[in-house]
C-alpha cells in the first residue's frame, strides 16, 4: 500500500464482516487486476487480535464426529503449515511452507492439557511432503529458498530424540506449485512412493518403467494453448508417481499423465489413489477436467496434455477418474484405515480441498477391476484452507492442518463419539477376482518374459476396461518380434484394436503404417458404440504418429467413418468429427454443423468450433456464416453469464475465430466481415492475454 510520497508501507488489516464470507479467491496465475469494493468502514480498535485459527463451532461436520482446535499457529513465528506426518511415538511433525519443521505433541483425547510445539533444530524445511518411516524423517522440498527440489532424509544418529543428520537422497528438476509433493510408505512396508506435479521432469536414471517409455502427445489435430498459456510446451508424461527404496535409489515409474496431484494414499487392500487438480481456466470447455480422484494402477496413463490437448476420459490409451468432484485445489488425502471411525469411514478416502474449505469422504464401491464412488461432505467451513491430514495410530484420531500461502494456520483433531464402529462391510467377489487378475497381468509391466504374450493376449478383448488396459501395457513391454505379426493377424475385433494400439505405441513407423492399414480392414459398420470409440481413437493415434499412411488406406478409413456419422453418442460424434476433419471429408462440415447448431451444451458448441476451425473441405458461404455465428453465440454466452467460463472461455473462442479466419480467402473475409467482427461484450479478466489500452498513470491525490 502507498504511504507518503513514493514510499511503500506494509500494514495489517483486520476485517470483520456482517455475514460469513462464503468465497474469497485470488487466482495465482493472474496478473494485476481491478477490484471494486462497495464500501469500507474504518474504526479504531484495541490491539490487533492474536492468531486465531477458524473456530470449529462454525464448521459443518458429519453426524457423530467432533472437531477440536488444538493449536492456532502464530504466523509471525511459525508460519503457515502445509505438511504433516506422525512419528513412532504418536507425535506430529509439521512444516511451514516457507520455513521450519516443528514437532507437535497433542494432548490425550479428553485432556485439558495444551498442545506442545517445539521447533526442530535442523536446517531443512519448506516441505510439501513429510513421512516418518524406517527410523527416518523423509522431507520433500519443492524448490525452497535454501534447498533445491528433491527428497531428503533426516535422522537421529545418537539416540537423543533430536534430529542431527541431513542427507540428500534425490534431487528433482521441478518447482513452483506443480513440482514435487508428497511421499508415502508402500503397503508392504519395504519402499516409498513419491508424487510430483507436471512441472517436474521425470528423472533420467529411472531403473524400471511400469508405464512404457513410448508416450507421446498423440494430437490428431492442432491444439490451442491454455487461455493464459499456463504450462504451454510442457510435454508428456506430465505429473507422475514413482517408487523408490528407503535410500532413495532404484526408482520405478508407476504411472503418469496427471496435472498436479498433491498427495497419494493406499487403501486397505493395497490399491493406490490420488486427487488430481483441475485447470480452472478450462471451466465450461469440453476439455475441462474437474478435480478428480484417480485409481493409480501399474502402468497407468491419465491423459493430461497441455492446453486443449487433454485426452477424453473414454480414450482407450488412458484410464478414467473414479470420482469427479469439481473446482477446487487438491491438497492432502488419507484413507481411514487406521482411524477409530465407523467401518464405512475406515474404508473411505478423505480428500482436502484448499480453496473451498471442504473435506470430502469418498466412498468406494468395487466395480470390475477398479471402483466407482459417491461423495460425502465430511467437514466444511470458511475459512478452512485444508492442507494436510494424518491418522494417528496411537489414539485413532484424525489430525488436520489448515494454512498455506501465508494464510492463518491451525491444527485440529477429529474424533468419533457416535454409535457402532464395526459394521461389517462385504466385498464384491467378482471384483476381488478381477483385481487379482489385473495384478497378475501387471506383474509383466516393466519386464520382458517369454511367456508374457501367451498369458496376457486373451485379455486384450476383455469386457473390463482395466483388464484390457493392463493386458496391453504388459504386451507393450515385450519384444516386438514376439507379437508384431500376432497383432496384424488377430481376428477378434476388440482384441485386434487393442493389440494394434500397442503396436502403434511401441513399433516403428512401418509398424504404425501396417497397423493403421489393418484397422481400415475391420468391420466398422457392426461395431457397438464403445468399440467404435476405441477404433476411432486407435486410428487417430496411428495417424498422429505417422503421416505416411497411403492414400488408399485413408480413403477406406474416411468412407467407413462417414458411414457411421452421426452416431448415437456425443463421444462418438466428437471422435468421428475429429477423424473426418483430419481425413478431409467433404461431408463432415455439413453433418457436424447440423449437430453444433442444435447443441444444448456449451461444451458441444465449443468442441465443434475447435475441430471445424481447421477443416478445409466441404464449406460453402452459408456454412461459414453459421460457423462464425455459433462462435459469436458461444462468446456472447460467456460474456453475459449464460455460459460458465467467462473471459477465459471467450479467449478460447477468439483464438478459434483467428484460426478459422486465417483459412479464408480475401473475398470470403469481406463477405463475412459483419459476423466475423461482430461487437461482443467482454468478460476477459485483467491480466489476460488481451490487455487494455493505457490511458494515464493516476496519482494518489487524483
Amino acid at each position: 500500500m502507498i504511504g507518503k510520497g513514493d514510499r511503500f508501507t506494509d500494514i495489517d488489516v483486520f476485517l470483520k464482516t456482517e455475514h460469513p464470507i462464503t468465497q474469497l479467491r485470488f487466482d495465482p496465475h493472474s496478473a494485476p487486476m481491478t477490484m471494486e469494493v462497495d464500501s469500507i468502514t474504518m474504526a479504531a480498535t484495541d490491539a490487533p487480535p492474536a492468531d486465531p485459527a477458524t473456530d470449529p463451532v462454525g464448521l459443518k461436520v458429519a453426524s457423530g464426529f467432533k472437531v477440536e482446535l488444538l493449536y492456532s499457529v502464530p504466523a509471525a513465528d511459525q508460519g503457515s503449515w502445509v505438511s504433516m506426518t506422525v512419528d513412532d511415538e504418536g507425535r506430529l511433525i509439521t512444516c511451514d511452507q516457507y520455513g521450519k519443521l516443528y514437532r507437535v505433541t497433542p494432548p490425550a483425547i479428553g485432556s485439558t492439557e495444551k498442545t506442545q510445539v517445539e521447533p526442530i533444530e535442523i536446517e531443512i524445511g519448506e516441505a510439501q511432503g513429510l513421512l516418518y518411516a524406517f527410523d527416518s524423517l523423509y522431507v520433500v522440498v519443492n524448490r525452497g529458498k535454501k534447498f533445491a527440489s528433491g527428497v531428503y532424509r533426516v535422522r537421529d544418529t545418537d539416540g537423543d530424540d533430536q534430529f542431527d543428520s541431513l542427507e540428500t537422497l534425490k534431487l528433482l528438476d521441478g518447482g513452483g506449485e506443480h513440482g514435487p509433493h508428497s511421499i508415502i510408505k508402500s503397503p508392504d512396508g519395504k519402499s516409498l512412493y513419491v508424487v510430483c506435479g507436471n512441472s517436474t521432469k521425470l528423472p533420467d536414471d529411472i531403473k524400471r518403467y511400469r508405464l512404457p517409455k513410448n508416450w507421446d502427445e498423440d494430437q490428431l489435430l492442432p491444439r490451442q494453448p491454455c487461455s493464459n498459456n499456463h504450462n504451454t510446451g510442457v510435454l508428456a508424461p506430465g505429473g507422475f508417481v514413482c517408487n523408490m527404496d528407503p535410500d532413495g535409489k532404484n526408482w520405478t515409474l508407476v504411472a503418469a499423465g496427471f496435472r498436479n496431484p498433491f498427495d497419494i494414499a493406499f487403501n486397505d487392500v493395497g490399491e493406490l489413489f490420488t486427487y488430481d487438480a483441475d485447470m480452472e481456466m478450462d471451466v465450461g470447455t469440453p476439455w475441462y477436467r474437474p478435480t478428480r480422484v484417480n485409481h493409480v494402477v501399474s502402468g497407468g496413463e491419465y491423459g493430461w496434455r497441455y492446453g486443449t490437448g487433454k485426452w477424453p476420459d473414454y480414450s482407450p490409451d488412458s484410464l478414467p477418474a473414479v470420482a469427479e468432484i469439481g473446482q477446487g485445489s487438491p491438497t492432502g488425502i488419507l484413507f481411514g484405515t487406521q482411524l477409530k471411525f465407523p467401518m464405512v469411514y475406515q474404508r473411505a478416502l478423505f480428500v482436502c480441498d484448499w480453496t473451498y474449505g471442504r473435506l470430502y469422504a469418498v466412498h468406494f464401491q468395487a466395480e470390475g477391476a477398479s471402483y466407482s464412488s459417491h461423495l460425502e461432505e465430511f467437514i466444511t467451513g470458511t475459512p478452512m484452507p485444508l492442507t494436510d491430514l494424518v491418522a494417528n495410530p496411537k489414539d485413532g484420531a484424525m489430525y488436520i492442518t489448515i494454512g498455506g500461502r501465508r494464510t492463518q494456520s491451525g491444527l485440529y483433531r477429529v474424533t468419533y463419539s457416535g454409535g457402532e464402529l464395526h459394521t461389517k462391510l462385504t466385498d464384491n467377489n467378482r471384483s476381488i477376482q478381477l483385481r487379482k487378475l489385473r495384478r497378475r497381468l501387471e506383474q509383466y509391466h516393466g519386464l520382458q518374459d517369454a511367456s508374457a504374450v501367451a498369458v496376457v493376449w486373451p485379455y486384450l478383448g476383455h469386457a473390463d476396461r482395466h483388464i484390457r488396459y493392463a493386458a496391453r501395457i504388459a504386451v507393450e513391454h515385450q519384444d516386438l518380434e514376439g507379437w508384431r505379426e500376432k497383432a496384424i493377424k488377430e481376428r477378434d475385433t476388440r482384441t485386434a484394436i487393442h493389440g494394434l494400439l500397442g503396436l502403434i505405441r511401441s513399433g516403428t513407423e512401418a509398424d504404425q503404417i501396417a497397423a493403421v492399414k489393418r484397422l481400415s480392414q475391420l468391420d466398422v459398420a457392426s461395431m457397438d458404440d464403445s468399440v467404435l470409440i476405441e477404433w476411432l481413437r486407435t486410428v487417430g493415434v496411428g495417424l498422429a504418429r505417422s503421416e505416411s499412411t497411403d492414400i488408399a488406406t485413408r480413403v477406406v478409413l474416411r468412407e467407413k467413418a462417414e458411414g457411421r456419422f452421426p452416431t448415437a453418442t456425443s463421444a462418438g460424434n466428437h471422435e468421428l468429427t475429429r477423424l473426418l476433419v483430419y481425413l478431409d471429408s467433404k461431408s463432415v462440415v455439413t453433418d457436424a454443423m447440423t449437430i453444433a447448431s442444435t447443441s444444448v451444451t456449451q461444451e458441444d458448441l465449443l468442441f465443434y468450433g475447435m475441430v471445424l476451425r481447421v477443416a478445409t473441405e466441404g464449406w460453402d458461404s452459408s456454412l461459414r456464416k453459421s460457423y462464425f455465428e455459433n462462435l459469436n453465440r458461444a462468446e456472447e454466452g460467456a460474456a453475459v453469464g449464460d455460459f460458465i467460463g467467462g473471459g477465459h472461455y471467450q479467449i478460447y473462442v477468439q483464438n478459434m475465430r483467428k484460426d478459422a479466419v486465417a483459412l479464408l480467402n480475401d473475398k470470403s473475409k469481406t463477405a463475412l466481415d459483419a459476423v466475423i467482427n461482430a461487437e461482443i461484450a467482454s468478460a476477459i479478466p485483467g491480466g489476460s492475454p488481451t490487455p487494455r489500452k493505457f490511458i494515464k498513470n493516476w496519482t494518489v491525490d487524483e
